[in-house]
């Protein structure tokens, strides 16, 4: 297996246009219950070709199976050639290219339906499961419900009741605002709360988040195991008493030659009291910053709620003061 120890820079690029279509619902009042401990991801098993598999639950995956290449042999399963053709992984220039094929999935409940799944010859999605599930991969369900369970938890703490709204496509993602600025939130298990780059720019703008930290340092989710971030205080992000206490943004190559470049100048010459930072992207004046509410976060949460028919998404959390 190839382990990525990368600067981030991830492009996942499904070309999937030939047959996106969601699973079938087969059942109006379908729930799913899935439990987790704290500290660890939640885990569906599912049953694929009549086999049982373990896959991580991610609401920030696109709306397939993604297995390690293992699992996908021992399943037998078979790839379509064509829709193969627009399969690849890309992090930093380091392309992969994968394969898919539809197989037969069995929920928990005896919920059966067909779905897209994906693997890479040379990458496995997770050390921890035998792949990866995107939550809208789900989409034969009516609800699904996420309780993490701590024994250790108090149970008189100040909770915060957050409803999102969202947008069930590809990936599954939710809208709100914060000083003024449009906001489409991710939510994830695996990766630490984080931000883009033209978020990060508009944040500190606005005194929301603090520059970054002079050292950079490593994060991990799914298969990347050494991403590179800078890491910012979180001076006033707030969604409804919810938020991290810091966010990441994972980093590209020119990213860090201008911090180290930066660093080097203050060495030699003292701090720079004013750096005037412009995105390098054209964006339209409506266009939504983007960020991830991360595991910082979520593994908090006492329940987390995926509501299929209206598309939006309902968690039950202490509140930051009480969780930091």
């Amino acid at each position: 297996m190839k382990h990525h120890a990368v600067i981030f820079a991830l492009a996942l690029s499904l070309c999937l246009a030939l047959g996106l279509s969601a699973p079938v619902r087969a059942q109006e009042q379908g729930i799913l219950h899935i439990e987790a401990a704290a500290g660890e991801p939640p885990v569906l098993t599912v049953e694929i070709n009549d086999q049982p598999v373990r896959l991580l639950l991610a609401p920030d995956a696109p709306r397939f199976i993604l297995l390690n290449p293992g699992v996908a042999e021992r399943l037998g399963l078979r790839a379509n050639p064509l829709l193969s053709l627009g399969v690849r992984l890309d992090i930093q220039g380091d392309v992969s290219r994968g394969r898919t094929g539809r197989a037969s999935v069995t929920l928990p409940d005896g919920e059966r339906f067909r779905q897209r799944v994906v693997w890479m010859e040379d990458i496995a999605f997770s050390d921890e499961a035998d792949g990866v599930i995107g939550v809208t991969a789900l989409g034969a369900l009516d609800r699904l419900i996420v309780q993490i369970e701590d024994p250790d938890r108090a149970p008189d703490v100040a909770m915060t009741h957050v409803r999102l709204s969202g947008d069930r496509g590809l990936e599954w993602t939710f809208q709100a605002a914060q000083s003024g600025l449009p906001l489409e939130l991710r939510l994830s298990f695996s990766r630490p709360s984080s931000l883009d780059a033209d978020t990060r720019i508009a944040f500190e703008s606005r005194g929301l988040i603090a520059p970054a930290d002079e050292e950079l340092r490593y994060a991990s989710f799914w298969f990347l195991d050494r991403a590179l971030a800078f890491e910012h205080a979180n001076l006033g992000f707030d969604v409804e008493g919810l938020g991290p206490n810091r966010f990441l943004r994972f980093a590209q190559a020119e990213d860090i030659a201008a911090h180290e470049a930066r660093l080097e100048y203050e060495r030699a010459n003292g701090p720079i009291e004013t750096i005037t930072v412009r995105s390098t992207t054209r964006r339209s004046p409506d266009a939504p910053y983007g960020l991830s509410l991360g595991v910082d976060v979520l593994m908090a949460c006492w329940r987390i709620e995926f509501d299929f028919a209206t598309e939006g998404a309902f968690l039950r959390c202490p509140l930051r003061d009480e969780a930091s």
